[in-house]
């Protein structure tokens, strides 16, 4: 069990994490929630031209994302997308890989 730093509101008792956060097994993805109540999720795509990822497999569930963020690590185009706060899309010119980072809120 790990302690977290926690807001709790006087009027209803209601507790906001402040430093939640995870780093997955393989250390490939993780989440992390900010004081101001964002949440930064963020993964490595492997080996391919086309990537679909689930948003919501790990960590709070977005509501919004206002930014998305994709970092080659090979020399392509990158073409991003997000149809909802829930799915990202990401083809490349040819097959690569590469971090990406989404910002949101739950």
């Amino acid at each position: 069990t790990v302690t977290e730093l926690v807001f709790r509101r006087e009027s209803s008792g209601t507790a906001i994490a402040f430093t939640e956060g995870s780093l997955g097994a393989t250390q490939s993805t993780g989440w992390s929630r900010f004081p101001s109540g964002l949440v930064a999720k963020w993964g490595y795509a492997t080996s391919g031209t086309s990537f679909s990822i689930n948003l919501n497999s790990t960590g709070p569930t977005l509501s919004a994302l206002y930014t998305v963020q994709f970092t080659p690590t090979s020399a392509v185009t990158a073409y991003v997308s997000a149809s909802s706060a829930t799915a990202l899309t990401l083809n490349l010119s040819s097959s690569g890989n590469g971090y990406w980072m989404v910002l949101g809120k739950e």
